[in-house]
């Protein structure tokens, strides 16, 4: 009977220890199957650098102060992005400086795997000086991030206003007559030449050259390989120039995706109107489909 209390004791505690050294590397806030989603939806614009909406941090920092447990972080978050209004946002400040986020259609199940990464996530803080998201030691990249970064993030503070606004539609009409015009005026505020170029344009006053096309097929490929895509300075016909990728996210397939599984028919039929020749359409999550391109001049 001992011999029998023994062994059973023995079988007890080693499938204790099984279950504990399975236990032993728990999922981390990073391996979350959320992060993934983070970064396909949101990573765009709550970046650390807070250049076209608040930082992650920001948002997690201010939604556990007001919502203790995770349960309800998760289902403030969930509840906002899918109806923002200025009376359920907790960070006001930024809905003035950013304006209020249009409203997100994505899956209640991915909203949650979302809101659970940011809550149980540790992001990375700001930098204090916004230009210097990048921090290049070069002065020509420095400078080259600073005017870039400060271009798209006036494109897209504009572009979501029109999302908002107007919806896909409406947003379409924004960039076939606003977003050139808003670049020239960063071009006059910077005294330099600034575009988007592309292999597949949806205006062809952005088609790349064959040298950028050669650039661009290069970056798709870097991504592919999980390479981080860093900027670039190139010199031509005595001008030097900087170049840095434009990467897709979920947003952008609205009107940059795929015909037949992300584009509704209004919306590709507004594409056909404003854009007879476009090119611009067929990308997926997460791929290169253009460079900006900035005349650097010191």
């Amino acid at each position: 009977m001992r011999m029998i209390t023994l062994l059973f004791t023995l079988a007890i505690a080693s499938i204790i220890g099984q279950a504990c050294q399975n236990n032993s590397n728990p999922v981390t806030a990073t391996e979350h199957p959320g992060k993934a989603k983070f970064d396909a939806y949101c990573g765009s614009c709550h970046n650390s650098s807070g250049a076209v909406a608040p930082p992650a941090i920001a948002i997690q920092r201010h939604y556990k102060m007001k919502h203790k447990t995770e349960e309800n972080f998760v289902a403030a978050i969930s509840e906002f992005v899918l109806n923002p209004s200025i009376k359920k946002a907790i960070l006001k400040p930024a809905v003035k400086k950013f304006g209020l986020m249009p409203a997100m259609s994505y899956p209640k199940e991915d909203l949650t795997l979302i809101a659970e990464y940011i809550y149980q996530n540790t992001f990375e803080k700001p930098n204090d000086d916004e230009t210097a998201v990048d921090e290049p030691e070069n002065a020509s990249l420095k400078l080259g991030s600073e005017i870039t970064k400060n271009t798209k993030q006036l494109l897209g503070k504009n572009l979501m206003s029109a999302i908002k606004t107007e919806g896909t539609v409406g947003a379409l009409a924004f960039c076939n007559t606003q977003a050139i015009p808003l670049t020239d005026s960063m071009m006059n505020k910077y005294q330099t030449f600034i575009q988007r170029v592309s292999d597949k344009p949806r205006n062809h006053k952005n088609s790349a050259n064959e040298a950028e096309i050669e650039m661009i097929i290069a970056y798709q490929e870097q991504l592919k390989n999980g390479s981080a895509l860093a900027p670039q300075l190139l010199e031509s016909n005595g001008k030097k120039w900087f170049y840095k990728p434009i990467v897709t996210n979920q947003m952008c397939l609205q009107c940059h995706g795929a015909i037949d599984k992300n584009i509704k028919p209004e919306v590709l039929a507004e594409i056909k109107t404003r854009y007879p020749e476009d090119r611009a359409t067929g990308y997926a999550e997460n791929q290169v489909r253009g460079m900006f391109k900035v005349e650097i001049k010191e």
